[in-house]
């Protein structure tokens, strides 16, 4: 851990993603905390998701280090997304799907997003999209339309 430390130090923005262990472990949750909010700050886009995903989850699998906070979690991810991060899109689009009014406007945001990502090749993004599909979730369309 000690090299880890001094890449954070010396602004490694990727090892600033060390927090995620120090809380998964529950090591140092304040730290791990700290450690990916300074990544996200810094462009880390894979901050960004994480840190979204914790924000807007029903169930904070991290113990509740992020409150819930849905706006916040959204802008997070929206970031994310404006660097092309499919993470971001599946985990945005599959969000805006499951919690909006059928056939609005924010489900076909989510769609595309879905979409998107599932063209990166992304099996996740892949079985999200099936799985709204099949399931009726979403308003069908023709593919890329929404």
């Amino acid at each position: 851990m000690m090299w880890l430390e001094q890449a954070i130090e010396k602004g490694n923005s990727m090892a600033m993603l060390l927090g995620i262990i120090l809380i998964k472990k529950k090591i140092d949750v304040t730290r791990g905390k700290q450690l990916i909010l300074k990544a996200a700050d810094e462009n880390t886009v894979d901050a960004m998701c994480y840190i979204g995903k914790m924000l807007i989850a029903e169930f904070n699998i991290e113990g509740n280090v992020f409150r819930k906070d849905e706006q916040q979690g959204i802008q997070w991810l929206e970031k994310a997304i404006e660097q092309r991060n499919y993470r971001a899109m599946t985990v945005q689009g599959y969000h805006l799907i499951m919690v909006s009014p059928s056939n609005s406007e924010l489900v076909k945001r989510g769609m595309n997003l879905l979409y998107r990502a599932a063209h990166t090749g992304w099996p996740k993004a892949m079985t999200k999209l099936g799985e709204v599909l099949l399931s009726g979730t979403a308003v069908y369309g023709e593919q890329g339309k929404y």
